[in-house]
């Protein structure tokens, strides 16, 4: 909506400037050259174009910026939302999985050792999951095995 009332804006300043910058030329031209009417429109009309042609670039590379920023912007706000989650959901499992190994231990004291250990690797892969983006394939299969386990 907004484009639509810009776009008379932007052909009448052009215009405008146009026939400013063609007024100007015209007169200090008009003194060496004996310049005609014909030659002051067609002043004008490139004046116009040219001026027209700047103000699309300036409007068009204006507008791919502020669209990169607002991209860049969601995509932080999306990263503050999955850390936020994340925070959320680390103690709950954590609680859980001690839970689990506290009723574990009465029943089988080497598989609560096991899962003592694989909790750590757990832990351990979450933690450095922070400082990193790319994970090796290996890692995630060994951190999802020793989840289910």
């Amino acid at each position: 909506m907004a484009w639509i009332t810009l776009i008379p804006r932007l052909i009448l300043s052009a215009f405008g400037l146009g026939v400013i910058n063609s007024t100007i030329n015209y007169l200090l031209l008009a003194r060496e050259i004996s310049g005609t009417v014909s030659q002051y429109v067609a002043l004008i009309i490139i004046s116009m174009i040219l001026y027209l042609l700047w103000l699309i670039i300036y409007f068009m590379v204006y507008y791919f910026e502020s669209y990169r920023l607002s991209l860049k912007r969601e995509a932080a706000l999306h990263e503050i939302e999955l850390n936020n989650l994340k925070s959320q959901l680390n103690p709950h499992f954590i609680f859980n999985a001690l839970n689990s190994i506290r009723a574990l231990v009465d029943e089988d004291p080497d598989k609560s050792k096991s899962a003592i250990t694989q909790l750590s690797n757990i832990l351990r892969n979450l933690l450095t999951l922070d400082k990193s983006q790319l994970i090796d394939l290996e890692d995630e299969m060994s951190t999802v095995k020793d989840y289910l386990a």
